[in-house]
């Protein structure tokens, strides 16, 4: 019998606090399941939101928030997709808490640490009742050699809002 709760924290998201293990008793063997356990909070504010092609590698992942903002970062416009470098606007995306697995999965997906490097970054959140919050979360911020490249020949995204190619 599994006995656990989920406990809501102030900041920044949920965590499982385990009252008890699952176990089975198997004869005289007794099998304990493993209980992945999220710690990792991810910021994605393009292909891979909710509704774009590449949100089905969040397979697994809880969302947090639907209205989460990076302030001091401008969107660029690579095409298919956009790309976060410091500057001084705000972008607009969404919060996921996941696995170290899913971690992982996502770094492969961004090329990450030669295309993009991830980085911790301050979010800040804003929950339907109006109520605002930050979060530290892991963000994808273009590599410094790619950034140097597609900074001169791609747009800024003004709004901040990735939009395209769902």
């Amino acid at each position: 019998m599994f006995i656990g709760k989920i406990v809501k924290q102030h900041k920044p998201a949920y965590c499982l606090v385990l009252v008890a293990i699952l176990a089975t008793k198997i004869g005289t063997i007794i099998v304990i399941e493993s209980v992945k356990i999220m710690t990792n909070l991810v910021f994605v504010y393009g292909s891979l939101k909710s509704g774009f092609g590449n949100h089905r590698c969040l397979s697994g992942a809880i969302p947090m928030e639907e209205d989460a903002r990076l302030h001091d970062a401008t969107m660029l416009d690579l095409g298919a997709f956009p790309a976060v470098i410091p500057g001084a606007n705000t972008v607009y995306g969404e919060l996921y808490e996941v696995t170290p697995e899913i971690l992982e999965r996502l770094d492969r997906l961004e090329g990450h640490p030669t295309f993009y490097q991830r980085h911790k970054v301050t979010i800040l959140c804003y929950k339907w009742t109006g109520e605002e919050y930050s979060a530290s979360a892991w963000c994808y911020f273009l590599s410094k050699d790619s950034q140097a490249h597609y900074e001169v020949i791609c747009e800024p995204v003004a709004s901040g809002h990735w939009e395209q190619s769902r």
